[in-house]
This record gives C-alpha cells, structure tokens and sequence, in this order.
C-alpha cells in the first residue's frame, strides 16, 4: 500500500492528510459495492472554495481551518461586485481564519456567488461525511483484507463519503486531503518541487528492489521508461518557466 501511495501521490492526485485514513463510499456507479472501504486520492479543483469550507454572516467572511491556504489569494465574485483577499490578511481565530468585509461590499454587492483562488504553496482542503461530490478523477483503493483494488471515477461520476475511519478506529467527520501548487512562479520554490518529485520516485525505486509489498494491482505508470523521460522533461520545464516568470517581472515593461 505504500507503493501505490507513492505512485498515485507522483501521479498528481491529492492523497489524504494522513494515508492511514480510511473511507467507506457510496455511489450510483457499478464499480462501488455499498459498504467497500479503502483510501481515496483526487484530482482536486483548488480554483475554488467548496461550499463546506467557508461562511459569510453579516459580512464576516470564516475560512475554515483545513481549507486556508495562507499564500494564497482569495477573489471574492459578488452578484454585482468583487473583492481580493490575500490570504495573510485573514486573521486566525478559534472559529477560523476570519476577514470582515468593508460595509461598501456588504451593502451593495449582494449575494456572493463563489470564492476563486489563486493557489501557491501547500494546499489543504477537506470533504465532509454526507457531501455528494462530483470529480473530475479520483481513484478509490478499496481494501478488502489482504485484497487490494483499483477503481477509477471520472468525469460524471459522484460519490459520498459515507464514514471515515483514522489508523486508531475513530470515526472522523472530515476527509482532509493535501496538496502542493505545481505552477508556481518562484524559481526556488520550483526547484523545491523537482527535487520532491525526485525523492518520490526514488522511493518507488527502492521499493521495486527491495521486493515492495505483494499487491496484485496494475495500472498505467507515466514514471516508468519513457514516462520518466517526460517527466524530467517536464520537472525541467516548470523550473524554466518559473526563472522566466521571474526575470520578467525584473525587467520594465515586460513584467506585471
């Protein structure tokens, strides 16, 4: 399970805060037997707040705990108005991290539509128990004993987590899910992504030496061969861009 942690985790999908985490799913889709359980990774939207992660009463806007993203910037789409927040302007607090809007967008923007972020650093989120939720892709692993499956969602596909259970036994009421921004301008944040994605795939590697666990399990690997030609390609590609993006914004006229 570890390896297939590593490979779903390299692969760009969003796994869960803790990995020990486990759910039981329910779905209109064929693939899911009701009462399956197993650990879930997303191909998660972090454009924008889910509806569960943030209220607004009266002009005070809380972003919960598991969803701020503190360097990030949260563009706030009214029916007749709009307002950017950065994220280190919201203040921490024991309900949440809390921005009191101005009395000009309270009184005249009226109703807010969504909550558009422009994502940068570790990216956090969660999906409450009850919550249908639609993706784009997930991949759901469910686990029955030492039998070990692969189930892919895709777009059309919904689900609801039905309960999750910690490595301990105790029932959660939240699935937390993590994840990084991969287009991030800062060349040595870049680089710090490179050198992440290198250190996951050697962690697969190691494990195919070292025999890895005894998981009847086969899917597509981008990693592999010249899967990792593309990828170091790739992991390249987000380094140059990132200096580029940065030295343009040095020179006048060229950048922002």
């Amino acid at each position: 399970m570890t390896r297939l942690h590593a490979e779903l985790t390299g692969l760009g999908l969003a796994p869960p805060a803790d990995a020990e985490t486990t759910v039981t799913l329910s779905s209109d889709s064929d693939q899911i037997d009701d009462g399956l359980e197993g650990v879930l990774y997303l191909d998660w939207d972090w454009s924008e707040l889910s509806p569960w992660e943030f209220e607004l009463d009266d002009g005070e806007l809380v972003i919960d705990d598991d969803s701020f993203l503190p360097e990030s910037v949260y563009d706030l789409e009214f029916e007749d108005d709009e307002a950017a927040i950065p994220g280190d302007e919201l203040e921490e607090t024991d309900d949440g991290y809390v921005y009191q809007l101005d009395d000009e967008i309270v009184d005249d923007a009226g109703e807010l539509e969504t909550i558009e972020i422009d994502p940068a650093g570790e990216l956090n989120s969660f999906i409450p128990t009850g919550e249908e939720v639609d993706v784009g892709h997930a991949v759901f692993v469910a686990i029955d004993g030492d039998d070990v499956e692969r189930i892919s969602f895709g777009d059309g596909d919904s689900f609801v987590i039905e309960s999750i259970e910690d490595e301990d036994g105790d029932e959660l009421d939240r699935y937390q899910i993590t994840g990084y921004e991969q287009t991030a301008r800062d060349p040595a944040r870049a680089l710090d992504q490179a050198a992440w994605y290198s250190e996951q795939r050697q962690t697969t590697d190691d494990m195919e030496e070292e025999g890895g666990p005894d998981i009847d399990i086969t899917f597509p690997n981008p990693l592999d061969s010249d899967g990792a030609t593309w990828l170091g390609l790739g992991l390249i590609g987000i380094v140059a861009l990132a200096v580029i993006g940065f030295v343009t914004d040095l020179i006048p006229g060229l950048g922002e």
